[in-house]
């Protein structure tokens, strides 16, 4: 098992149920999915064989290539062109990331003073513009350096009452650099 999928069952469900009222297990705050995105501006074929081979390398998984679904001027894109890969992770596979993230990319966040802020849809989203976080992009830099960014999203499945506490909560339980914005 998982060193943070142990700490959620063995800890962090346990200070839930203690913190907030919950009727049933089911409310407890669950990690859903994790979507990796990595997107290019425009279609070259070794960009994108580099994008799908570094998710391959961080996720073990092979994405899936977007495409898109309406002509946009803005970003010069046709319809049903290739523009990215995007990657779902659920379940054990989930947790394996954030363990990831949390041992080898959240470092370089904190050193650099970085928070990340907590959507209202209980979702967290984020950039990776520091491709050397990753262990496994490093052996192979020289490949994967025109790599700008990689967009992460955690979903969470939360109960409506107290979701951005909850949200707060569940991710600074694992040591995550949170920041939540009040308007």
């Amino acid at each position: 098992m998982n060193l943070y999928q142990n700490h959620y069952k063995k800890i962090v469900l346990k200070d839930l149920s203690s913190r907030f009222l919950y009727l049933n297990c089911n409310q407890l705050p669950k990690l859903e999915k994790i979507s990796i995105n990595i997107g290019v501006k425009d279609f070259v074929l070794k960009k994108h064989i580099t994008n799908a081979i570094a998710l391959e390398f961080i996720s073990l998984n092979s994405p899936i290539l977007t495409k898109a679904t309406k002509n946009t001027i803005l970003f010069n894109l046709k319809k049903n062109s290739p523009n990215g890969f995007k990657l779902n992770l659920n379940k054990i596979k989930a947790y394996d990331f954030i363990q990831k993230l949390g041992f080898y990319v959240f470092p370089n966040f904190k050193a650099n003073k970085k928070f990340l802020n907590i959507s209202n849809n209980n979702s967290l989203s984020f950039s990776i513009n520091e491709i050397d976080s990753f262990q496994e992009l490093t052996f192979f830099y020289s490949f994967f350096k025109n790599i700008l960014s990689i967009d992460v999203n955690i979903k969470l499945k939360i109960s409506d009452f107290y979701h951005t506490i909850e949200t707060l909560f569940f991710l600074t339980s694992f040591k995550l650099p949170v920041l939540v914005l009040r308007k």
